[in-house]
């Protein structure tokens, strides 16, 4: 057999670097079991590192057979030159491959990251990230990638750490920015920005610079234009240490991960979510698994904006008054024997501990003093934070009315319906007067409950208590 001979050229370190992890990612892929053809998508701002990204895909594209498109996103927050320029950048610069590699440009609509923002009570720099990501993914389901590559670098996964890290997160977010999460992956977390642009930049390719990047508004820009050249003139070494810190506490985090939660069980009214086991089978879980079950509760809710702190901790350890942190034995309340009888309420959550239950749940009496309070002026459907209550006329009676589900009890309006007040009490048979507390002990209504259970005033009288939206009694008082 004669000899070939095989002309090779040598392989710059961060092509090598690359090389290697794109060879995992396919490995993770293959042992997956997709089959068929592979397709690659690329998400490319025009910035040095997803330039980098793209080059690196389109020179391995061959080696590791698979078919390469790019999506850009133009968020339009930007002036629209600069934002418009960038996106005309990418396109241009997937066309000079030879071959040309596919470019999904998407534009999305004026004022959507804004509105998206202050629909989910968070920043800017959150609500573009949110609809960014949803862009790739629409774009990979549509095309058919089995991959979304992003070009983010080690020097990314640092601004990300100190930024989590002084927002107060815990293992899940010290644990940084995950290098594969179902088809997503991120090949150049073992790569720094100025490596990334070093290599450029001795190979003659350009990449455009987001003035956005300059803005100190944004956390990440401070963190990254004024506190990392701190850390690099002061402390030399805290790179490699922070990463080695990160790695360690990646490991304790998927550790911690492994270990199953119980469920949270849907209530039978909407009004939150209930703890099917006892309050004994919660505090008896370590706080850690607390913690990762609360915030799982948060998820199952909807909750998109951050609960403090000091109230999950209270939470946590069962303490419903001080929830600031210990400052004194170190040991946490609530850790030597658990009470119930206590709840915790804030930032649009109400939490409480009961005898045989635990509950979690939307506080939909924002100001815990007054609840809730809808005006009743006439027949029609009253909206309430439970669900609707249907208000019919009675014929031939001005101003009278009744519920739709109870035509023999009426009423005139105006009155109100609202949720209890401290000093609540109605009028029963024989003129006795019995507390809405005693009244809700009798039907054995738990007190996550209470807050939503209506009362009907007429002239500052109670003359209904409508239980039964709540799956209990109702009581009516010198209604006709």
């Amino acid at each position: 057999m004669p000899w070939r001979i095989l002309f090779i050229r040598d392989m710059h370190p961060f092509e090598q670097i690359f090389r290697e992890n794109l060879s995992f990612f396919f490995r993770r892929l293959e042992s997956s079991g997709v089959t068929g053809e592979r397709r690659i998508l690329a998400a490319v701002s025009g910035g040095a590192d997803s330039v980098f990204l793209l080059k690196m895909l389109a020179d391995f594209s061959r080696e590791f057979d698979f078919r390469l498109a790019a999506v850009t996103v133009d968020h339009r927050i930007r002036p629209a030159e600069e934002s418009s320029s960038d996106a005309d950048f990418v396109e241009g610069l997937c066309a000079s491959f030879s071959p040309p590699v596919l470019c999904f440009r998407v534009e999305l609509g004026e004022g959507s990251v804004s509105a998206e923002a202050e629909k989910r009570g968070m920043g800017i720099e959150e609500a573009a990230r949110f609809l960014r990501y949803r862009a790739f993914y629409e774009k990979a389901s549509g095309w058919g990638a089995c991959g979304i590559m992003t070009g983010h670098t080690s020097s990314d996964q640092l601004e990300t750490l100190l930024m989590r890290f002084l927002q107060g997160a815990g293992f899940s977010g010290v644990s940084g920015i995950n290098p594969a999460r179902d088809i997503l992956f991120r090949p150049m977390l073992s790569l720094s920005g100025e490596d990334v642009r070093g290599y450029l930049r001795s190979a003659g390719i350009s990449w455009r610079e987001d003035s956005s990047n300059s803005d100190d508004g944004f956390l990440r820009n401070r963190i990254r234009l004024k506190l990392v050249p701190v850390l690099d003139r002061e402390f030399p070494g805290w790179r490699k240490a922070a990463l080695c810190g990160l790695e360690k506490s990646s490991m304790d985090f998927q550790a911690l991960s492994s270990f199953p939660l119980p469920e949270w069980k849907e209530f039978p009214v909407p009004v939150g979510l209930c703890f099917s086991c006892t309050p004994g089978r919660y505090f008896s879980m370590l706080p850690a698994f607390r913690l990762r079950f609360l915030y799982q509760g948060f998820s199952l809710l909807g909750i998109k904006k951050r609960i403090p702190y000091r109230l999950v901790r209270g939470m946590i350890f069962g303490s419903s008054a001080d929830t600031g942190l210990d400052g004194g034995n170190g040991i946490p309340p609530g850790e030597k024997s658990f009470r119930t009888g206590f709840s915790v309420r804030g930032s649009g959550v109400f939490f409480e501990v009961g005898k045989n239950h635990i509950f979690l749940g939307l506080d939909i009496v924002h100001n815990h003093k007054n609840g809730y309070l809808v005006y009743v002026a006439g027949a029609g459907t009253v909206a309430l934070p439970f669900g609707d209550i249907k208000i019919i006329a009675v014929p031939e009676q001005d101003g009278g009315v009744f519920f739709e589900r109870y035509p023999e009890r009426n009423l005139h309006v105006p009155f109100v319906i609202r949720s209890r007040l401290p000093d609540d009490s109605v009028t029963g048979e024989g003129g006795i007067r019995h507390s809405l507390k005693k009244l809700f002990n009798g039907w054995g209504v738990p007190g996550f409950l209470r807050d939503f259970v209506p009362v009907v005033e007429e002239r500052g009288v109670i003359r209904a208590v409508l239980g039964s939206f709540a799956g209990f009694s109702d009581f009516f008082s010198r209604m006709q």
